[in-house]
């Protein structure tokens, strides 16, 4: 317990910001947007997936630091660097979030290469669908939604 992998990176979040962009594009990933909540600290990378045969799923991936900087701060070594220092602390979260999200899309793009699962199973719980509304909302929810239905007699 404790550890987090990459926790000592030192590799800048425009950095890794690229990094993604650039692996999900060798997927043929297009439209990618990176919006900032400053307030919650949560930050949300959009794009689109090709899907063979079909139009593009819209996938929306949100990154909180916080989240991350709690799991960090159960590593010695950064609880008493971020008690000297929280800004460091705060832009090492997000350094550590960014890292591990590429870890994570990296891993999901190998095992659809692989053929264990197609590229838009490897997004499912982060691909959104249009409601009847014209809305938005993650598959995830929907499909929890038609879980709910009352099923017919």
């Amino acid at each position: 317990m404790g550890h987090v992998r990459s926790h000592d990176t030192r590799t800048p979040v425009g950095n890794s910001k690229k990094e993604f962009e650039e692996l999900m594009r060798r997927y043929g990933a297009t439209g990618f947007t990176v919006s900032e909540d400053y307030a919650s600290r949560t930050v949300v990378v959009a794009f689109q997936i090709p899907v063979a045969g079909g139009d593009p799923v819209d996938v929306r991936l949100p990154v909180g630091y916080d989240a991350v900087r709690k799991k960090l701060t159960k590593i010695r070594e950064f609880a008493n660097r971020a008690e000297k220092d929280p800004s460091w602390a705060n832009e090492q979260a997000a350094r550590v979030a960014w890292r591990h999200l590429i870890l994570w899309a990296e891993a999901s793009l190998a095992a659809s290469d692989a053929g264990i699962y197609s590229l838009q199973e490897a997004f499912f719980a982060h691909t959104m669908i249009a409601t009847p509304n014209g809305g938005l909302i993650p598959a995830v929810d929907a499909v929890n939604a038609i879980k709910r239905l009352p099923s017919p007699r």
